[in-house]
């Protein structure tokens, strides 16, 4: 299997999480330079009230493969994933929480298992 042809989606729903998405982007930074295939992020706004979209335009300014869905109002996680899901271009799509319960470096354990050939 060739990766550097395969594209992977991440989607992150987000809700008022303006204090750590820097410290999380930082970290899925590593996890993409780490490997070789074409990221793309996909960050679900879902009616954060804090600065969130402000912080994820920020994040935008400085990489184009960060996507933004900003929803009208909170329509609730299971939603924000779907419309990301929706949007999400890549051959495999990760969906992850943007609170860092579990850790980006995770994802690495998966693409270890893809590499071995599974699905």
């Amino acid at each position: 299997m060739e990766n550097s042809k395969k594209k992977i989606s991440i989607v992150l729903p987000v809700f008022n999480e303006e204090a750590i998405l820097q410290h999380l982007y930082a970290r899925l930074i590593e996890v993409k330079n780490a490997r070789s295939e074409d990221f793309e992020f996909i960050f679900v706004n879902d009616g954060s009230t804090d600065n969130t979209l402000e912080k994820l335009l920020e994040i935008r300014e400085k990489n184009n493969r960060v996507n933004i869905i900003d929803l009208a109002r909170r329509f609730g996680q299971q939603s924000a994933l779907t419309v990301g899901l929706d949007e999400a271009e890549g051959d495999a799509v990760i969906l992850m929480d943007s609170d860092m319960e579990d850790s980006p470096e995770d994802i690495l354990k998966f693409f270890k298992k893809w590499d071995e050939g599974y699905q």
